[in-house]
């Protein structure tokens, strides 16, 4: 499976990609840092994982989920992380197409979980 990390700091995107590195069958796309990087290499690469970030510099990943949706390119999972665990932040995200919405500060290995058993259902 493919994953697009989208993330404008490098220190996350890093720390991420030593962990995603840990586990068979995923491979990591592309790494992008801004919204306009992001829906275009996602439209060309078609990942099945997005790992996306909300802040980002050029506008925010809520409009990439819309632009994504809009135009029929959303991955088959959206997995949101982000600082800004804010309940409006989640509901618009999971309306627009995330499959999963995490906090960056306490749930960054649940990336890890959900990816496991995206890619375990996979080989079922």
């Amino acid at each position: 499976m493919r994953i697009i990390i989208a993330d404008d700091s490098s220190i996350f995107r890093e720390r991420i990609i030593v962990l995603l590195n840990e586990i068979p069958g995923l491979d990591i796309a592309a790494e992008t840092k801004n919204v306009p990087d992001t829906i275009q290499t996602v439209k060309q690469m078609e990942p099945e994982i997005l790992l996306l970030d909300i802040q980002m510099p050029g506008g925010s990943g809520v409009e990439v989920l819309q632009v994504l949706k809009k135009k029929n390119k959303l991955p088959e999972t959206v997995i949101v992380i982000t600082n800004y665990p804010y309940p409006q932040y989640k509901d618009r995200c999971l309306k627009e197409g995330a499959h999963h919405f995490l906090d960056k500060t306490n749930e960054s290995e649940k990336v890890i979980e959900i990816i496991n058993d995206l890619i375990q259902k996979n080989l079922d």
